[in-house]
């Protein structure tokens, strides 16, 4: 008897409800945020007050309605009044803000995230005292 994994695979994926191939349509969805819209838009990477302030004036410049920003270094890295200053901003802007915790890899005294191996750490929470420390 020969086995067919594929085919057992897009099984167990259509019993989960999950597409079994990339060769198929999303359904549609009548499902909207908050506010009615069908999507948003998010900015990653503002990890400053003044990135933050030049993206919402970019998006003002051309009547962009930017929906969420985030943070994403770890606020470990940003001054209380860093972060107030972002808060305010997209609190004026009526736009989310996401912040991530920190310390991450790449700022601890180990070297292990400058290895070939260890730079897919660099910005991860590694061990239990990161953890603490970002909690």
């Amino acid at each position: 008897m020969k086995l067919d994994y594929r085919r057992d695979s897009r099984r167990d994926l259509e019993f989960l409800g999950l597409p079994s191939t990339d060769h198929s349509m999303p359904e549609d969805s009548n499902k909207t945020f908050s506010d009615g819209s069908h999507f948003g838009i998010e900015v990653s990477s503002c990890n400053t007050p003044e990135t933050l302030s030049a993206m919402l004036d970019f998006a003002a410049e051309r009547q962009l309605r930017i929906d969420r920003f985030m943070e994403c270094r770890g606020i470990s890295r940003l001054t209380d009044s860093d972060i107030k200053a972002m808060a305010t901003l997209c609190h004026q802007a009526g736009a989310g803000l996401y912040l991530s915790i920190g310390a991450r890899a790449i700022y601890a005294t180990g070297a292990f995230v400058r290895s070939k191996n260890g730079v897919r750490q660099g910005y991860r929470m590694v061990g239990s005292e990161q953890l603490c420390q970002g909690l």
